[in-house]
């Protein structure tokens, strides 16, 4: 967390998906309710607030705490009460984080937000049917959306209530001191004894009256004052209007709109959904998501100067083929528009390769007869090679198509895409440690020897679910030496997550490098953006790199 965060003793964060549901609660187009909360004995307190975001879970679940009661503090905030009942906690353990789920109109239950503590609550089992209270006021958007409920099972009885007070002597609360109020705790409080033996020794300034505040001017109690740190990062901002100019939309946050068309977008349609802008360095992505069919799609400001690039749609992954595994169409494929043909068609007469044909008739190519074995020139069956040199001077196939010589197809070969095995790719949670990618990642690369470049695109899978931290290598040591970017006035790789996140690759070591913070299930290549003199323009062109010699 930031530095601010040792002033406070728990922040509550709201999760990607909350974030979501929020801005659907602003546009009406959805509705929530709580349904409970799990208490961890994991210590989130210095994770970053992008890190807590994109959980889904947590781990080290101790128990799970019923929703007491959730009541309205505003349009946008809720305030929800958690009922831990000690009787089933199932053994003495220190609470240090809380997650707070919701179901949204679909059904569909998330983790809506995670509070973290800076230093725990001890929670100990109790038959004795004793129960800890937590309020977590929530950021909802629209809480006219939010199911407002009452447990009465979180309630206490006044027989309870009665039972647990008969023990006590109550005070007199004007002559005690709650540890709520103190600056500091009770064990780092000095003794007037140890005031008065230090109390000659201090030069004491008196405070300018007017330059300080006096808790008698402040609307809150100091106590319940809410610093800028403890604002959530992801703010639901006011709905967008028709007629928007989207390039003017940078800064960070969830933008809904309902019924409404912009300037700078794919098309002058009115819409109705939400926009979500996320910045991280110099660069500003805007991920439009809108309902109905058309998918959601994205783009970056980067560069310098700044610019937009165009819109790109986000493929949903049930509507793509993929490279490996078994993929159900729901219409027959075609190629060129005209349909392929299944296996099951396949006539019983259709020659094999794997089994001898017998062919009654001719055996033709194009109207011309097939020539027979005793019509063919001879060549050794184990060696291949000719028996009889012939010289093809105009040897030509298909009405006068030249054949294509030993020397033309190794030119071919050179400048062909080829497949990177799989073991020069790894992937890292820590950087350190360093595992295989799955086995259906594909990188392929292509060598221009004349430019002496590298060109190359990739898919790659297989990230640890769950995953917020990821390092991604791909080693190129084993096709040429000192790979480097082109030596232009600038010059960035970029390659994009499946959350829609985008990265800047790095290369180091020969390597590719790219390290990403998002939960993903793969990374893909994009594009090259370069500026070759300072005079040029902006190009893009398919992802390559520099060398120095061939391996």
């Amino acid at each position: 967390m930031a530095s601010n965060d040792e002033q406070r003793s728990a922040t509550t964060i709201l999760t990607t998906a909350a974030q979501s549901i929020a801005a659907r609660l602003i546009a009406n187009e959805t509705t929530a309710k709580f349904t409970k909360a799990e208490i961890s004995t994991t210590n989130l307190f210095n994770q970053s607030v992008t890190e807590l975001q994109v959980l889904t879970s947590l781990d080290n679940v101790q128990q799970t705490a019923d929703i007491n009661t959730v009541t309205v503090i505003n349009n946008n905030t809720v305030n929800v009460n958690v009922a831990i009942d000690q009787t089933k906690a199932p053994n003495n353990y220190q609470m240090n984080s809380v997650g707070l789920f919701a179901v949204d109109g679909d059904g569909k239950e998330v983790l809506y937000s995670v509070t973290v503590l800076k230093d725990p609550v001890y929670i100990h089992q109790d038959a004795m049917g004793s129960a800890l209270g937590i309020d977590l006021e929530t950021v909802v958007g629209q809480a006219s959306n939010v199911e407002i409920s009452v447990n009465p099972a979180g309630a206490v009885t006044n027989e309870i209530l009665k039972a647990t007070l008969a023990d006590y002597v109550k005070a007199e609360d004007s002559t005690v001191v709650h540890t709520a109020d103190m600056r500091k705790p009770a064990s780092d409080v000095a003794g007037i004894e140890e005031v008065n033996a230090k109390q000659d020794k201090l030069t004491i300034t008196p405070a300018d009256d007017s330059k300080v505040v006096h808790t008698a001017d402040m609307r809150k109690p100091a106590n319940d004052v809410v610093g800028l740190e403890d604002v959530p990062q992801a703010v639901v901002h006011s709905a967008l209007a028709s007629g928007v100019d989207l390039n003017t939309i940078v800064t960070p946050g969830v933008y809904p709109f309902a019924g409404a068309s912009f300037t700078n977008y794919i098309d002058n349609e009115a819409y109705w959904g939400y926009l979500i802008v996320t910045s991280e360095g110099n660069i500003v992505t805007q991920t439009l998501h809108t309902a109905g069919p058309l998918m959601p799609s994205y783009r970056m400001l980067a560069g310098y100067p700044a610019s937009w690039t165009p819109w790109e749609k986000m493929a949903k992954d049930s509507k793509v083929a993929h490279l490996s595994g078994a993929n159900n169409f729901d219409t027959v494929p075609t190629v060129n528009n005209n349909p392929l043909l299944l296996a099951s068609s396949l006539p019983s007469d259709l020659a094999r390769l794997s089994q001898d044909a017998n062919f009654t008739a001719k055996l033709q190519q194009n109207g011309q007869d097939v020539a027979l074995a005793n019509n063919t020139i001879a060549r050794n069956p184990n060696t291949g090679v000719v028996s009889e040199p012939v010289d093809f001077t105009k040897l030509t196939v298909n009405g006068g198509k030249s054949v294509a010589t030993s020397d033309d197809l190794k030119s071919l070969e050179a400048s062909a895409w080829r497949q990177l095995d799989n073991k020069y790719v790894t992937n890292s949670l820590d950087r350190v440690n360093l595992q295989k990618v799955g086995n259906n990642s594909t990188i392929l690369y292509k060598i221009d020897e004349e430019e002496k470049r590298i060109y190359f695109s990739f898919v790659i899978y297989n990230f640890t679910p769950g995953a917020v931290v990821y390092s991604v290598h791909i080693d190129f040591s084993s096709i040429a030496k000192n790979i480097s970017f082109p030596k232009y006035n600038e010059f960035n790789l970029y390659c994009s997550s499946s959350s829609g996140s985008v990265y800047k690759m790095s290369i180091d070591d020969n390597k590719i490098g790219i390290i990403g913070n998002s939960n993903s299930s793969y990374v893909t290549s994009s594009s090259a953006m370069y500026i070759k003199t300072s005079g040029s323009g902006w190009e893009y062109s398919q992802c390559f790199v520099s060398y120095d010699e061939l391996v």
